[in-house]
């Protein structure tokens, strides 16, 4: 019986002081803290944390910003289907109501889930520092205060009641700092166990409000006292019922909801605000109020004046009313699945380091070593259907990457075609994103500094184009593609004379057009003022840019239908509801006379002739695509 794979596991660390701990703790607490600490558990490519309830996002991108520490605390067995178990049993203890920054935070959770993944706690500075902070005569004066801050509506002191502010301006600044980062809501995440979580942020500070009105092109705000309120109550409900109504859509409008409770808390912001009654409602477009409502409206006039506030940033896509491409395209990535001749492979990476004139012994002895890593692991776990482990994975990494940096590319490919095949194990794509993502890189790098060497780089480009396409089918390696070199290696490929070349640069580009479609799917909504900031593009607008010129170029020329069919479906995807259109992407296309020239290509196929039950239906495939696309090109804005 094999041994039991073992996946990384590391502890984040951020700091919710943003840097003021380090500079103001010995002052005011006669202490140095170096920082307030945030922790999550990394693991499987996915980090976990707590706030209000437990939330995941992709490492390192969640609303704390980057981590000032990534400690590796060990490995574990345990899968991701049974790490998301452990999560739904943990997620009834890990609420949002029992949050509390001093006894129960984002800590103990890092700290308990620690202990079920590799057997250890998190450092004790991380765990002690409540502990150590309350021992300070400071932190004893604002224990009071965070107490309240945690504490339910019902438990809340009666208006005046409670404690009084600190003193010290830049001690209500840390602390209001501190629990605004450590509790706040991360945007449209949820947790994995399914369960809901608010679409609304409860906030209580004037530094709260800017961010919310500042950092959102649109923002609804409800002032409310829910406990001695009771319209307050009967507007609580349809309020929470309407957030997640417009939360949920995903249309491409952003906007971000806030509440505001009556406390001694929030005493100065309904000051500033000059809220005298409750409920009232604010409306926010680019952190200046352009509306107020005051008492509980009912939902239609509180969607009303939501849609009126949206409508200041937001129109329709010119896309919005036409058919999206899920029924004329295919859904599935394009996977290049065929082994290459093993021996031949690497009878060919022998004679390219025979021919090789080290500089050294040193330099011999690192290549045959980097040659003998890579055949004894990866090669010979293809060729077993073996799966690898972390080191081995690790070395066959290493050892494409010394390759690669000492031999020319276009003698070394089989090493990119052997990583070619192994990357449609899923395993394999996670282990090298988290262990080797640089050998990727290194990768296009060097091909896009050779591309244009003639005929020499003709294999080289084929099995390059082939190994995009399949990295952009995985979730773990796409990713590490988003660099300088793929939008020249694509552009380059689709224009170019070799026809085979032509076809693996065309299947990478469907596959990337793909995923950029599926992360805008339901954007039907764009911003007035052209930016894109709002919708997960998938692509920066240059990038777009260059990628649909070349597609339609692409098209205009290209004879082989099956090459064509490929070509017209990334265009196809690639334009519909592009967050780019009104910006720059339709005035292009109609500059380039995009829609007139596709429908002539797509006439030219129409009177063809007629072929096999098959070939005509896949020029009846080409040219409704053709069609569809020049539709696109066209498109104005609804009326």
């Amino acid at each position: 019986m094999g041994e039991e794979e073992q996946y990384p596991v590391e502890l984040y660390v951020y700091d919710l002081s943003n840097g003021l701990a380090r500079g103001l703790s010995q002052q005011l607490t006669g202490r140095q803290f170096d920082a307030i600490y945030h922790t999550s558990i990394v693991v499987h490519n996915i980090e976990w944390f707590y706030g209000q309830g437990i939330a995941n996002a992709a490492p390192g991108r969640t609303h704390h910003g980057s981590p000032i520490e990534q400690i590796p605390l060990g490995t574990t067995s345990i899968d991701r289907d049974t790490i998301k178990e452990i999560i739904g049993h943990l997620s009834d203890t890990y609420t949002a109501q029992a949050y509390h920054l001093l006894n129960f935070n984002c800590n103990t959770f890092s700290n308990e889930l620690s202990n079920i993944l590799v057997g250890q706690n998190i450092p004790e500075r991380i765990t002690n520092l409540p502990q150590d902070f309350l021992s300070t005569p400071f932190g004893q004066m604002m224990a009071p205060q965070i107490d309240a801050m945690f504490r339910g509506p019902a438990q809340q002191p009666a208006m005046g009641a409670g404690p009084s502010a600190p003193a010290n301006p830049a001690a209500a600044g840390i602390l209001n700092h501190v629990a605004q980062s450590a509790y706040k809501h991360p945007p449209q995440q949820s947790s994995q166990n399914g369960n809901k979580q608010p679409t609304f942020q409860r906030i209580s500070t004037v530094s709260q409000l800017k961010t919310v009105t500042q950092n959102t092109p649109c923002a609804v705000v409800l002032f409310t006292a829910p406990e001695t309120c009771p319209p307050c109550r009967v507007l609580q409900p349809i309020f929470e019922e309407v957030t997640d109504k417009y939360v949920s859509a995903r249309d491409g409008r952003n906007i971000a909801f806030a509440v505001v409770d009556s406390s001694p808390l929030s005493a100065g912001l309904m000051s500033e605000r000059k809220i005298h009654a409750t409920p009232t409602l604010q409306f926010f477009v680019h952190g200046s109020q352009i509306d107020e409502v005051k008492g509980a409206p009912g939902r239609q006039k509180l969607e009303d004046s939501i849609e009126s506030t949206l409508w200041q940033v937001y129109r329709p896509h010119p896309h919005s009313k036409l058919a999206g491409p899920e029924s004329r395209v295919p859904s599935q990535a394009i996977l290049f699945k065929n082994a290459p001749n093993y021996t031949a492979a690497v009878a060919k990476l022998d004679e390219a380091l025979s021919t090789y004139k080290a500089k050294s012994f040193d330099e011999k002895a690192d290549l045959q070593e980097a040659r003998a890593a890579l055949v004894k692991t990866l090669v010979a776990s293809l060729k077993d259907a073996r799966a690898l482990n972390e080191e081995e994975v690790d070395k066959s990494a290493k050892a494409i990457e010394t390759l690669l940096g000492k031999i020319d590319i276009s003698k070394v490919f089989p090493a990119v075609d052997f990583l070619r095949v192994a990357i449609l194990d899923p395993s394999f794509c996670a282990k090298l994103a988290s262990r080797r993502k640089a050998v990727v890189s290194a990768l296009l790098d060097k091909v896009r500094e050779t591309m244009e060497q003639g005929a020499t780089m003709r294999a080289t480009l084929l099995t390059t184009y082939r190994f995009i396409g399949n990295a952009l089918a995985s979730d773990s390696i796409a990713p590490l593609l988003k660099g300088e070199a793929l939008m020249p290696l694509l552009v380059f490929g689709l224009l170019h004379d070799d026809a085979n070349v032509r076809g693996g640069a065309v299947s990478a580009t469907f596959n990337l057009a793909l995923d950029v479609s599926r992360r805008r799917r339901g954007s039907t909504f764009v911003r007035t003022d052209g930016s894109t900031a709002d919708v997960d593009a998938g692509l920066r607008t240059d990038e777009e840019v260059e990628l649909v010129c070349a597609l339609l170029e692409s098209a205009e020329k290209e004879a082989d239908e099956e090459k064509l069919h490929r070509s017209s479906a990334a265009l196809n995807l690639l334009l519909y509801l592009s967050p780019s259109w009104n910006a720059s992407l339709g005035s292009l296309m109609d500059v380039l006379e995009a829609g007139p020239k596709l429908r002539t290509k797509a006439a030219g196929l129409a009177k063809q002739a007629a072929g096999d039950v098959e070939a005509r239906k896949k020029r009846e495939d080409v040219k409704a695509l053709l069609e569809t696309c020049a539709k696109l090109c066209e498109a104005q804005p609804p009326s």
